[in-house]
């Protein structure tokens, strides 16, 4: 019988876990940044492109870009706007993010993150936003756009595999293997923050599918960036789980070497838009 993978769809989960609050700055072992930092998927161009859109005007617009990591979402977003600020809570990430003339970095955290008041146009969020206090994430949200502002909020849950035994030996690694080493609040990522209910107004959704080939040495290094592999490290020190894994993906794919045999990924992506005030 085919593993299903796992989902919660309740309020009440939402509404449990917006009342905790949680230190996310998980990224504390050098391993994992270089990881997060090299292997993540980066994030397709209809994403900003639908920002931009959305956002409907094209002055001087202020993009802060919230626990934006090691700027995989930053870089793009300065492409498309005049002036982006990344915000980040984790000293490391930050030191792994790329530079650019019209890219600011700073080391704050999403519900206090410094910037003056009425200062931005828009905020960004790329998989972080399951990790914040949501409702003083809000309050400052309100408190450093300007009218008319926009937020833009997105995620990506489990990849897809097009081979059948390899997405189930997947779902085994995610749902077994790592049982009781996922954060709660990966429900919410699971549930592709459909549960989620945002304070604010003409909500829009957008669904990309990031289809990405990379070599299965890399996306088990991509594995290594999650912090359930890193919870599980430091409970099962010595482990060989990623790489019996990687063995497992060489077998079902019949290939000679991990290195440079390629699979096709997809991460399906879900974008919500809404303004502000």
């Amino acid at each position: 019988m085919l593993l299903q993978h796992k989902t919660t769809r309740t309020l009440f989960t939402t509404k449990r876990l917006m009342s905790k609050q949680i230190k996310y700055d998980l990224f504390k072992n050098p391993g994992q940044v270089e990881a997060y930092a090299k292997y993540r998927p980066q994030y397709p161009t209809e994403i900003f492109d639908s920002i931009k859109k959305y956002h409907n005007k094209n002055d001087d617009t202020t993009v802060a870009d919230v626990a934006c990591g090691s700027g995989q979402a930053t870089i793009e977003l300065a492409k498309h706007f005049k002036n982006v600020i990344g915000i980040e809570p984790s000293r490391p990430q930050l030191d792994n993010a790329p530079k650019q003339d019209n890219i600011k970095y700073v080391h704050a955290s999403a519900e206090a993150t410094s910037l003056s008041d009425s200062s931005v146009d828009i905020v960004t969020v790329a998989q972080a936003f399951h990790w914040f206090d949501f409702e003083k994430f809000y309050a400052e949200v309100r408190r450093i756009t300007r009218p008319d502002g926009t937020l833009a909020v997105w995620t990506y849950a489990l990849n897809h595999f097009e081979n059948k035994e390899a997405q189930y030996a997947l779902l085994h690694l995610y749902n077994v293997d790592l049982s009781g080493n996922w954060s709660e609040r990966r429900k919410l990522v699971d549930d592709n923050y459909k549960s989620i209910v945002f304070p604010f107004q003409n909500k829009t959704e957008v669904v990309v599918n990031y289809k990405k080939t990379m070599s299965i040495r890399n996306y088990v290094n991509y594995l290594s960036s999650w912090s359930s592999i890193q919870d599980y490290n430091q409970k099962n020190p010595n482990n060989t789980l990623l790489k019996d894994f990687e063995l497992k993906l060489k077998t079902i794919y019949k290939a000679d070497d991990t290195e440079s045999f390629e699979v096709e990924v997809v991460w399906p992506m879900y974008l919500f838009l809404m303004k502000i005030n």
